[in-house]
């Protein structure tokens, strides 16, 4: 008799330089309650001992492949995986991180359950080294907290542009999202455009509300060492080409206005003023620095916005991102139409 037991997981695993951790993570993977799986590990040219230990675990258990090449980033290395993939279910996995035993057993059985869901993810738990900065702990902690948030299942896109919903290391997909979508591109944040996208395409996305990962927050983490300015312009470029496909004509808007008269506001109107070259920003909204100036336009309070002539609004604030959606909805504006989260 045929169960959602005899379906193969392929567990897409990179690693570069992680010693210190990769014993627990591999065998976090090993031990799982669900057996049917292969285990692609990709060493991206580890310059420590991270090879050497991906091999001990390789000749004791023959559901290990090992890919060992020089380094050519992150996301040749999960497409690469994802090419030598025989399973019908694509599972991510970090070399630093620790997935619950169960943790597969109950994504196989939920997807089996909703065939109409091809991303999962799950919440996690986090894990801080002991020296880890304040300030890196609380960009932890905000991400930890906008992860754990609940996925709108009547506007999973919009509820994903919102904010995160999960984190790379604790999703499965079936195989057949890369066929319908294409596999990562090469992004700094390659696994928030591959959301983006999914959700763009009207494929079902999904949470398991249980924490099934411990996610390890360092201080040297490539999330958080990569530039961030790259990958804020990244986000907001592939949101505006999707904008592009979604309004009758973008370039209709002459006049705008951004949310979040901050860092990310101030990127948003360089990056506005090459994606837009014939239209001008009006003015910065933000509440807390309202009578102020940013970048020579003023920054009103919301209150304020149906004074002002404007075609557009460009949400660009993380912490404010509901808010200010809550409130142009309940004025009248319409999401997509009259405004977008951008950042």
């Amino acid at each position: 008799m045929f169960t959602f037991k005899d379906k193969l997981v392929s567990v897409i695993m990179p690693a570069f330089n992680t010693e210190k951790y990769i014993r627990e993570a591999i065998e976090s993977i090993l031990n799982q309650t669900y057996k049917n799986l292969e285990f692609i590990i990709i060493d991206d040219g580890s310059t420590d001992n991270t090879l050497k230990i991906i091999m001990e675990y390789a000749k004791k258990d023959n559901r290990i492949l090992v890919i060992s090449r020089k380094n050519m980033g992150l996301t040749s290395s999960l497409n690469d995986g994802i090419k030598l993939a025989h399973g019908e279910y694509i599972a991510r996995m970090d070399s630093d991180d620790i997935s619950a035993t169960d943790r597969f057993e109950k994504q196989v059985s939920y997807m089996n359950q909703n065939p109409d869901i091809y991303l999962l993810g799950t919440n996690f738990n986090m894990i801080y080294e002991e020296n880890i900065s304040e300030a890196a702990r609380k960009r932890y902690a905000s991400m930890h907290k906008r992860s754990m948030e609940k996925i709108d299942k009547d506007n999973v896109l919009l509820s994903i542009n919102e904010a995160q919903k999960f984190i790379h290391p604790t999703i499965m997909l079936r195989r057949e999202v890369f066929d319908i979508v294409g596999l990562y591109r090469e992004y700094k944040i390659e696994d928030m455009e591959l959301y983006f996208r999914i959700a763009a395409y009207g494929l079902g996305v999904a949470k398991i509300e249980e924490n099934l990962l411990d996610y390890r927050a360092r201080e040297d983490s490539k999330s958080w060492t990569d530039s961030r300015k790259i990958a804020t312009a990244e986000i907001m470029k592939m949101k505006l080409e999707y904008l592009s496909g979604k309004l009758e004509d973008i370039t209709e808007i002459k006049r705008y206005m951004i949310w979040g008269a901050d860092i990310s506001g101030s990127e948003a109107l360089e990056l506005l003023k090459v994606y837009l070259p014939n239209s001008i920003c009006v003015a910065y909204i933000d509440p807390y620095k309202v009578g102020e100036k940013l970048n020579d336009l003023p920054i009103i309070d919301k209150e304020e916005i149906s004074n002002i002539d404007h075609d557009y609004i460009f949400i660009c604030t993380q912490a404010g991102a509901k808010p200010s959606r809550e409130y142009l909805k309940s004025i009248g504006e319409i999401e997509i139409l009259n405004y977008f989260k951008i950042s």
